[in-house]
């Protein structure tokens, strides 16, 4: 039986005994806390949406024991030795600085606990016969370079170390503690870096008033049912959420504190059915809030599920569709008055939504990354919680004074907390494997009774039944295009992976504001807009593949599945939208074919959100590419002089793209060539800078002198011949060249066409 080094165990006190230093906000001016729920959580599936919060008093304290157990089970064992702890492998450091966002609270949680806690967990679950102190799972943030709240970080969290290789780095794990890992436990861990890769959730709250208060008063929101919120303010009858097969993802079976799972959630179930009930003034703040909301707003509610492609059948009559638009976002002159008003009112109304807001906003965040363990933290409190799929139930620890906690030790209850972390990942992924293997043993007996159909020759038949449709899809849009534009009102839900939504959004025709706060739309006013795909995403926003579906002047149900959404969300991003949508417009009037087919820009009436939806222009050159290594792609002589000339008209109207790359050069099913995205384009150019695009196209086409930076900002990998391209920074290889006249052009002048923020 191994016994604990003393070096071990001094490192353990220190832990123990270490306290989060306090940190201090300093002065002002304080970035705002909110907690908004994002447009796409309120699209989540409703099998996946937050029910009812339980408080789990006992949550701590189980925390703590399962860092006890882990320690007892490796003392058990008699084929393992950790190593001794060397220098301050496993000391916290006691980074204080002044904080001056939710990030600098986030680096000072990390450097003090998270990665002896990370260490302490990977060398007792997974590598104990490592020779060295080493983790395989550390806290980092997510993307550094991505736009953040200062007032709420959700970026830093635990992350799943890579398998070792022989291309060791600092994400994999290191050779030694991976050599020593049995087989088992390794195919378990390479499973759960592949599906869990970010195993937990922690929301980092900057330190103010708002984020303390909050946290305390969480527990006034326990056993209230969580399903009315958010509100939405659509009432659409019959179109509700399809019928879509979620992927496979258990709960664990055992706690790392030894309880099963349905042992741990039943105890606090009851232990939250005993508690008293609610102080007066809180029950009168919670009845001051539901007089309030009863407001003519469309509320979460079971809805019949439906199939995504017959949600309303050609034979049903289609139904009447009414839009309520926020009271706040509708002021006159004549209202003032009674906005004021309306506007303490709804400030109230925003303080008491703020908590639930919070737990609803990190609810979405776990089920994104299909985690169980979430962690709400504001560098003075701090509560942890558990995610329940199967009974939709967040269970919530008490109260973490962070700074004066000391029974049990702040450093013990996190040692526990990345343990239950780790082994609830492991138990899970054993639970997905054994469910795989016995799907592939049914497959595997299928497939023995069937015969595998040969495929079919492209034959003439063929050849015409796909041109056929290529006519039909034509026939499509121009009815589509006719009267499409004539409608105000735009339907969207979302149908693909975690995304089915409850109730579908008014995004309502950009710049058209209605006259009333309710609005009805006959069947003939509005079209449903479901998304179905995720394609990517980029500086200006998200963009979805998606699927049109109207009821036409003549009766008849039409639909067309070749449609694109691109999202804007922050303001620099709606600016830009809403430029390429001007860009495109005028480019519409100048008679210019070699763009996608726009149908709109459309905002949504909750939010600021912004859609622009346009035709599916076809595949881009970028996809032509065998792999990102090679990054060669081959173009026709014919699609290389539809390309120059179709750049050529653009230039014709005054305009420079800016932007000419792989990604943004497409070819369609009938062999048009369009070129997309033109957030970035310049209204008024030179002669000389627009002969320089010129060549750069020719350059790029010719497999020349490119360097792509793609979605996300990552290398796609060089198109050039040459060894050391060089990249600029926005990914346009021929904007820093030597002789660029018009380097002074600035990308506000490149907006000129943009409205005003």
């Amino acid at each position: 039986m191994p016994e604990l080094s003393t070096s071990f165990h001094s490192a353990l006190d220190s832990l123990y005994n270490f306290k989060l230093p306090k940190v201090a906000s300093g002065h002002g001016p304080y970035p705002k806390l909110n907690a908004n729920v994002t447009f796409h959580d309120k699209h989540m599936d409703p099998r996946l949406a937050l029910h009812k919060v339980i408080l789990a008093p006992s949550l701590v304290n189980d925390l703590v024991k399962a860092g006890e157990r882990a320690l007892q089970t490796y003392k058990d064992r008699t084929d393992v030795e950790l190593p001794p702890v060397i220098d301050d492998t496993l000391s916290p450091l006691n980074s204080y600085r002044k904080v001056v966002d939710a990030g600098t609270v986030a680096l000072v949680y990390s450097s003090a606990f998270a990665e002896p806690a990370t260490t302490i967990a990977s060398m007792l679950l997974l590598h104990p016969n490592a020779p060295n102190w080493s983790n395989s799972m550390f806290f980092l943030e997510e993307d550094p370079t991505k736009e953040k709240s200062d007032a709420l970080n959700e970026d830093f969290t635990p992350v799943l170390r890579r398998h070792y290789d022989e291309a060791e780095d600092y994400k994999s794990v290191d050779k030694d503690a991976w050599e020593s890992m049995d087989d088992p436990t390794k195919k378990l861990f390479q499973m759960a870096y592949e599906k869990f890769k970010r195993p937990a959730v922690w929301h980092i709250y900057f330190v103010r008033r708002e984020a303390r208060r909050a946290l305390k008063r969480m527990g006034a929101v326990v056993s209230r049912n969580m399903s009315t919120y958010p509100t939405f303010r659509t009432d659409a009858p019959k179109i509700g959420p399809g019928s879509l097969d979620l992927p496979f993802s258990p709960d664990a079976l055992e706690t790392a504190w030894g309880m099963s799972l349905p042992a741990f959630t039943s105890a606090a179930l009851k232990t939250s059915a005993g508690s008293r009930p609610l102080r007066r003034s809180r029950r009168l703040a919670a009845g001051k809030a539901k007089a309030f909301e009863r407001q003519p707003v469309a509320r979460k509610k079971a809805v019949p599920s439906v199939s995504r492609a017959d949600s309303i059948q050609p034979d049903r009559e289609w139904p009447k569709v009414t839009s309520s638009i926020p009271p706040e976002s509708i002021k006159t002159d004549e209202e003032v008055a009674t906005s004021l008003l309306h506007r303490v009112q709804f400030l109230f109304i925003q303080f008491l939504r703020f908590v639930p807001d919070c737990l609803l906003q990190a609810w979405a965040r776990a089920v994104e990354k299909d985690a169980t363990f979430i962690v709400l933290h504001c560098g003075t409190y701090e509560r942890i919680a558990i995610r329940h799929r199967s009974s939709q139930t967040l269970f919530l620890s008490d109260l973490i004074n962070v700074t004066q906690c000391s029974d049990p030790a702040y450093g013990a209850i996190h040692i526990g907390l990345f343990i239950s972390i780790l082994s609830d990942v492991l138990d899970r992924v054993a639970q997905i494997e054994e469910q795989a293997n016995q799907t592939s043993k049914k497959r595997r007996r299928s497939a023995l009774s069937t015969i595998e159909p040969r495929k079919r020759p492209r034959t003439r038949t063929t050849v015409t039944s796909e041109a056929t449709r290529i006519i039909t899809e034509q026939k499509q849009l121009q009815i589509m295009a006719d009267e499409i534009p004539s409608r105000p009102l735009a339907l969207l839900r979302m149908q693909y992976d975690k995304f089915n939504s409850p109730v579908p959004a008014s995004f309502l025709r950009h710049n058209l504001i209605p006259k009333r706060d309710k609005s009805t739309y006959a069947a003939t006013e509005y079209f449903i807009l479901t998304l179905t795909s995720f394609i990517g995403d980029g500086s200006t926003g998200d963009v979805h593949g998606a699927l049109i579906e109207f009821l036409g002047m003549d009766g008849i149900v039409h639909s067309f599945h070749n449609i694109v959404v691109k999202f804007a969300f922050h303001p620099a991003q709606r600016r830009r939208l809403r430029h390429e949508f001007k860009v495109y417009e005028k480019l519409k009037l100048s008679g210019i074919t070699c763009v996608p087919h726009i149908l709109g820009l459309f905002e949504d009436i909750e939010g600021n959100t912004l859609a622009l939806v346009m035709t599916h222009a076809g595949k881009s050159l970028a996809d032509r590419r065998p792999d990102l290594q090679t990054a060669a792609f081959h173009v026709s002589k014919l699609e290389r002089d539809n390309f120059v000339e179709a750049l050529r008209s653009i230039h014709a109207q005054g305009f420079r793209h800016r932007d000419i790359r792989p990604e943004n050069l497409l070819v369609s099913d009938d062999g048009s060539v369009k070129i997309i995205d033109f957030d970035r384009a310049s209204v008024e150019s030179s002669e000389q800078t627009r002969e320089r695009e010129m060549k750069h196209l020719i350059n790029v086409l010719d497999g020349h002198d490119y360097w792509a930076v793609g979605v996300g900002g990552v290398s796609h990998g060089s198109f050039c011949s040459s060894s050391n391209p060089t990249t600029s920074s926005r990914g346009w290889g021929w904007e820093d060249s030597a002789d660029n006249s018009d380097a002074t052009e600035t990308e506000g002048q490149s907006t000129e066409l943009s409205d005003e923020e």
